[in-house]
């Protein structure tokens, strides 16, 4: 479990640099380091759909309102930031008789949306529909207000909207996995900041953009380093990975 420090500190190392003693940094060259390590986290959580960074989203909609942002300060219970992605679910080859499904983000012809409404024993699955379909729908109705049958989603600058047909017409709950990507790692409290996803591929990533924007100064060719990192990435996938995340296929 790698801290925010713990990062630093490693990339640090890798430059010959002296580590930070304390939690938190004002230094320039510091700042420009933890800049480099939110790069390489944000390509890291983009190669998969992480487990750790896998959450089930509550959302409560009320009568009479259509579209709701997804944050905990808001209608959700869980903050569902501008980076984050719905998981859907397809069916995976399995030998026993009941077979098995896995949950990705790849949106593929069959797969099914993880979307729920779990309000009452009429607990179902939602419809996803295109933003641009859902204002025709909602258009070129009559105002009514049911359970709500279909969603979409779109995101604003900071977060994920979901828009819900027909308008709700009573309290309902609604269910929705997401990967969710972190905050960003943060220069004060870093003892306080978990890493989520494997913490090598992250800080090696790093430290190759500091050597690299070092130029002609570097001490040390980034190639070996490079390929250190590729290593350690394929074997978190490899870890991370199931059985049936490489057998499965689409409807």
């Amino acid at each position: 479990m790698a801290t925010a420090q713990t990062l630093l500190n490693n990339v640090l190392r890798g430059l010959r640099r002296d580590i930070l003693q304390t939690d938190v940094t004002t230094s320039s060259y510091h700042m420009a380091l933890l800049q480099f390590l939110n790069v390489a986290k944000e390509r890291i959580e983009e190669q998969w759909d992480w487990h750790s960074l896998r959450a089930t989203v509550t959302l409560t909609v009320t009568a009479g309102v259509t579209e709701y942002a997804l944050t905990s300060a808001g209608p959700a219970d869980v903050d569902v930031n501008d980076r984050s992605r719905l998981l859907y679910e397809r069916p995976a080859r399995s030998s026993d008789e009941y077979g098995s499904s896995i949950e990705t983000s790849d949106r593929v012809s069959g797969s099914l949306p993880q979307v729920f409404d779990v309000t009452d024993s009429s607990e179902h699955r939602l419809v996803e529909i295109s933003p641009e379909q859902m204002e025709r729908l909602h258009l070129t109705d009559d105002n009514e207000q049911n359970t709500p049958t279909h969603f979409s989603l779109h995101r604003d600058a900071d977060n994920m909207i979901v828009k819900l047909y027909p308008t709700p017409g009573a309290t309902r709950s609604i269910k929705m996995r997401f990967v969710i990507p972190q905050d960003g790692i943060p220069s004060v409290d870093m003892e306080d900041f978990i890493l989520s996803v494997p913490s090598r591929p992250v800080w090696l990533s790093a430290l190759i953009m500091a050597i690299e924007e070092r130029g002609q100064e570097a001490s040390r060719e980034t190639g070996a380093i490079d390929r250190e990192y590729q290593d350690a990435l394929y074997l978190a996938l490899d870890r991370e990975k199931l059985s049936t995340d490489l057998t499965s296929y689409p409807v």
